[in-house]
């Protein structure tokens, strides 16, 4: 499973993650992501191309982005493996449930 979110969403959650849970200045985690986003580019982003199941996050299109806005998500499965029905907890804006494709 790959979690692909847009650039600057990921950096806000390592930010939050890193200084809250892990006692890191906000200088310190923005050093340490600049200096592993090389291997981040070489190693990390090229999985997204194997990954049986891709989830990219991205902010809903025309709502306002305060803090705490939810994301929307879109749901990449590729056929390599039998993946579980996921109708039952995936709604939809109408409410109608998801159906497989």
């Amino acid at each position: 499973m790959y979690l692909d979110p847009p650039e600057d969403i990921r950096r806000e959650w390592k930010l939050r993650r890193d200084c809250a849970e892990r006692g890191y200045t906000r200088e310190q985690v923005l050093a340490e992501l600049e200096r592993r986003e090389p291997e981040s580019a070489a190693y990390i982003r090229p999985q997204r191309q194997q990954a049986d199941i891709s989830i990219r996050f991205a902010p809903v299109a025309g709502r306002p982005e305060p803090d705490g806005t939810q994301l929307s998500a879109e749901i990449l499965l590729r056929p390599t493996i039998q993946h579980p029905e996921l109708s039952h907890v995936l709604p939809t804006m109408t409410g109608a449930p998801c159906t497989s494709s």
